[in-house]
């Protein structure tokens, strides 16, 4: 197959809202089919887009084929079309031009008008390619179409009035998938972020035409039935245009540099009859922090405190650390006690004064809540340093020592009465205050009497 190529740039003129042409267009075919003649192809724009309605195409208009094969499709970018015109190569004899007219119609208004000369390279079918700029204040989601139409022909009335098209697609894509930053209002696209991308177009819709998926660094192939494309989004922005019902799963796998993946990366979209836009919203990175803490004990009545020393963290590192305090090990329920202090940076934070009034352990938990630049961190129930031991107020109980001096030498004076209020306080063994004592000296007044007893049975014997 010949290919008769048509390359045309066409600039926006936001005064008159009308295209200009601004460099020469060339016409060629591969060197083993050269055309009937080395001539190129005149293109030519008019002034105005009278007639343009005409080239547009009616349902059951259509007697050759037009599509979508490429571009960017974003604002200031391009468009390019594929036209294909069959006919037969016999009935060229003595013709060696065909003459087109193009139109270009935005939100359904006719933007441009064309009028294309070339010689086709004398086999069937005819195929050229046109690449259009897309204007730099076209509205996201506006509908694009591109139609075609032969004037004049080799043969006729057989060839003539042959239509293409239309060729459609809406700025930007019929699915728009733009990349940003997390907390960028304004949905500037952020670059560098790498997709896979995977299209399925309607039964019977597999081939023609085509899925175009633009804006990743590989190319676009089709393989058991899927339009598949997998690359860096270099600014951002993925335009996909094709059939109505297509459905296409994007996949973030590689977040920009400094940045972290979303949370679910991946969006299935399905072509409408509206621009459908998936926004993927990448936050920055942020630090990974760290925190460690130690908690003081004491007794009842005691102030207790919780210290959490932050590391990991920014030198601006804000946020808040919270300090939890539970009254049980699995450090469940309500907290018997909170406070939140603020962050600057890393370093030692202080829980204020928890002051328990019954004993036991209680369990702190310290939580950093992370900022913008920082990832937040937290300790576990039961951490080492993180109970406070607190104890009872009563004192400890008083011993009394107690010691009995050794019994004096007996005598011979008789004990006094059993009823004086001291007991044995003759014997010089002290106040008689416990059962030990009145055994000692009961003891001492037997010896006593035994001893007397003994010197009187001598005497009389």
């Amino acid at each position: 197959m010949g290919v008769f190529t048509i390359r045309k740039t066409v600039a926006a003129v936001a005064a008159v809202g009308l295209g200009a042409l601004l460099v020469p267009l060339t016409f060629g075919g591969p060197a083993a089919a050269a055309p009937h003649s080395t001539g190129g192809v005149t293109i030519v724009q008019d002034d105005s887009t009278k007639g343009c309605n005409g080239v547009r195409t009616t349902p059951g208009s259509e007697n050759t084929q037009k599509v979508l094969v490429g571009g960017t499709l974003v604002p200031g970018g391009t468009a390019i079309f594929e036209i294909s015109f069959p006919f037969d190569p016999a009935k060229l004899t003595g013709q060696d031009t065909f003459t087109m007219t193009d139109c270009v119609f935005i939100a359904g208004d006719a933007f441009a008008k064309y009028h294309l000369s070339g010689v086709p390279n004398g086999t069937s079918p005819f195929v050229f390619q046109i690449t259009l700029d897309i204007p730099n204040d076209a509205d996201l989601g506006a509908l694009y179409c591109n139609y075609v139409r032969t004037e004049s022909n080799p043969t006729a009335p057989n060839e003539s009035n042959r239509k293409a098209g239309p060729a459609c697609f809406r700025i930007g894509g019929d699915i728009r998938v733009v990349k940003v930053a997390e907390g960028d209002d304004s949905l500037t696209p952020l670059a560098g972020a790498t997709f896979d991308v995977s299209c399925v177009t309607p039964t019977g819709q597999e081939t023609v035409p085509p899925v175009v998926i633009t804006g990743l660094s590989g190319s676009a192939t089709f393989a058991n039935g899927a339009y598949v494309a997998s690359g860096t989004a270099a600014t951002g922005e993925i335009a996909i245009a094709g059939p109505i019902d297509t459905v296409c799963t994007v996949t973030e796998t590689a977040p920009p540099p400094g940045y972290d993946l979303p949370a679910d990366p991946t969006q299935v979209l399905t072509i409408g009859r509206s621009q459908v836009t998936g926004t993927f919203v990448d936050a920055l990175t942020r630090n990974t922090t760290t925190i460690v803490t130690s908690a003081t004990s004491g007794t009842v009545g005691d102030g207790v405190t919780d210290t959490a020393t932050l590391s990991g963290a920014t030198a601006d590192a804000g946020g808040t650390i919270t300090f939890n305090a539970y009254d049980n090990s699995e450090c469940g329920g309500t907290p018997v006690f909170t406070d939140t202090v603020d962050v600057t940076g890393n370093g030692d934070y202080t829980s204020g004064v928890f002051t328990p009034d019954t004993a036991g352990n209680y369990y702190w938990i310290a939580t950093y809540s992370g900022d913008a630049n920082n990832k937040p961190s937290s300790g576990t129930c039961r951490d080492d340093g993180e109970t406070s031991v607190l104890t009872s107020l009563s004192t400890s109980p008083t011993i009394t020592h107690r010691t009995t001096p050794p019994p004096t030498t007996p005598h011979t004076t008789p004990p006094t009465s059993p009823s004086s209020s001291h007991g044995v306080a003759a014997t010089g063994a002290g106040p008689i205050n416990d059962e030990l004592n009145w055994a000692i000296a009961l003891l001492v007044l037997g010896a006593a009497a035994a001893y007397g007893g003994r010197r009187r049975y001598r005497r009389l014997h």
